[in-house]
């Protein structure tokens, strides 16, 4: 082979490395993305035709940061899931927590997303919720309100809601597929204190707007603490309920001694508890958060709102869980309490 062809098929050995090592790059910062599961929207059922539409404008924006699961695939293994458990318990249907955790597993995942789309007549609620379901720990929690919105609308409006809620820091949870966790995801963890929400005390005619509105408040609280919410907790305090109605002793739970139950399965010792009180003309707001086993009010603030929509309602949660960070710094009070052992890991 003459010298002057070798330059020629040195460029076009390189190329053709270059070539096959594109797609390897891709593929890798593929994997290096976590895998997440959408379970299917909720909508009401005058919007179940946009229901296409809707889908697709999270997964767009979810896709940027998370492999994404979705559609018929996830439909298909959470009916059978929710069927093969139900048959197993021997119950009409299945406990919601470890379904949900026998789906995220069938996907190789830790993280489920669930979306809501509540239809009133003067608009919309949108809430998304991110959620790693093995820790019970809620990654990301984002709601607002779409008055006087079509349903076109709240197509753009999930798409905004996807993009500010991949924008906004994140809560460290637990590496997905057992990846290593750095010293910094820990010491910014640890900054964290833990704290049980409680599940919202609202009037029947407003209970639909629950998720929405337990949404808000998580949104606001995630601030200060690592929350626990939703159904984890409900689920956890009906059985600690239960148990301790059955003690012959009394009749019925001991409220302080069944928080104290609660935050303990949680390996935490701050309980908070909000109340929306509907009245002729608005509502009446208030969160409390207590350290119950030191009986001692941490925060606690109530705000009327005079006039208000449930939109409106959605904001004030935001504004009223918001406004306890900015006393958290205050030094606490000096006191010795013997204070009952916890588990070393959350008792879930």
């Amino acid at each position: 082979m003459s010298k002057s062809k070798l330059p020629s098929l040195f460029l076009t050995v390189i190329s053709a490395v270059w070539l096959v090592l594109i797609p390897l790059q891709s593929h890798a910062i593929q994997v290096a993305k976590e895998n997440l599961v959408l379970m299917p929207l909720r909508v009401s059922e005058a919007d179940t035709k946009l229901l296409g539409a809707m889908n697709t404008a999270l997964v767009q924006g979810l896709q940027e940061k998370y492999n994404v699961y979705f559609g018929s695939q996830v439909e298909k293994k959470a009916h059978e899931i929710f069927l093969k458990e139900s048959h197993a318990a021997g119950k009409t249907e299945c406990d919601e927590v470890r379904c949900m955790q026998g789906i995220a597993q069938a996907f190789n995942s830790e993280l489920i997303a669930t979306a809501n789309v509540t239809k009133q007549e003067d608009g919309y609620f949108v809430a998304l919720s991110i959620q790693n379901i093995l820790s019970n720990k809620v990654i990301l929690s984002r709601s607002f309100p779409c008055q006087d919105c079509s349903a076109y609308q709240v197509v753009d409006k999930l798409k905004e809601l996807v993009n500010n809620t991949l924008n906004a820091p994140p809560l460290v949870s637990i590496a997905a597929n057992n990846s290593p966790i750095s010293n910094d995801s820990i010491a910014i963890k640890e900054s964290k204190e833990r704290l049980v929400l409680m599940p919202l005390r609202l009037d029947e005619e407003d209970r639909q707007l629950q998720g929405a509105m337990e949404t808000a408040l998580v949104e606001g609280l995630q601030e200060k603490y690592e929350v626990f919410a939703g159904e984890i907790v409900s689920k956890k305090a009906r059985e600690i309920f239960l148990k301790e109605s059955r003690n012959m002793a009394h009749k019925e739970c001991d409220e302080t001694r069944c928080m104290q139950n609660i935050a303990e399965a949680f390996q935490t010792e701050f309980i908070a508890t909000a109340n929306v009180t509907k009245r002729e003309d608005g509502y009446f707001l208030a969160l409390s958060i207590q350290n119950i086993f030191d009986n001692l009010v941490v925060y606690s603030n109530s705000m009327p709102c005079e006039y208000c929509s449930a939109y409106k309602v959605v904001k004030k949660l935001k504004e009223l869980s918001k406004i306890q960070a900015k006393i958290a710094e205050l030094p606490k009070p000096q006191q010795e309490v013997v204070k009952p052992r916890r588990a070393a890991t959350p008792n879930f």
